[in-house]
């Protein structure tokens, strides 16, 4: 079942869309949640009130820059988002930098997402696979 996110006390004056800008940010990101980007791929954590955000590509001057970073998005019962970083683009265990890719969470190994495929803007595709593994 669809439902739409409710938006936190806090904002409720920002009217229209500007709750999700204040989950997802509206400039160029920083320390503590995801630049805007598009082509990023998600999925849920199982037994869990938060979803995982992984790599996609943002806007820059020479056309789209691919991602290679996690982050994770947890949801209180009041709908109050926290934006965690679970992986660095330059972390040494990162995947290639990417877009369009896919993550999905692997069935009977809990905080396990597989990462596979997706490609840099116009240079690579990607066939490779990669698994992250959430710890609580």
């Amino acid at each position: 079942v669809w439902r739409p996110l409710a938006a936190p006390s806090s904002a409720s004056s920002l009217g229209g869309l500007g709750f999700l800008s204040q989950l997802f940010g509206s400039g160029g990101g920083d320390a503590d949640r995801p630049s805007p980007r598009a082509g990023a791929c998600a999925a849920s954590l199982p037994d869990s009130n938060g979803i995982v955000v992984c790599c996609g590509a943002e806007a820059g001057a020479g056309g789209l820059v691919p991602r290679a970073d996690a982050w994770a998005l947890t949801l209180d019962s009041e709908g109050e988002g926290q934006w965690t970083c679970l992986l660095a683009d330059d972390a040494p265990n990162a995947p290639a930098p990417r877009n369009a890719a896919t993550l999905t969470p692997l069935g009977g190994r809990p905080g396990e997402l597989l990462l596979h495929g997706g490609w840099h803007p116009f240079v690579r595709t990607y066939a490779d696979s990669r698994v992250l593994r959430v710890e609580a």
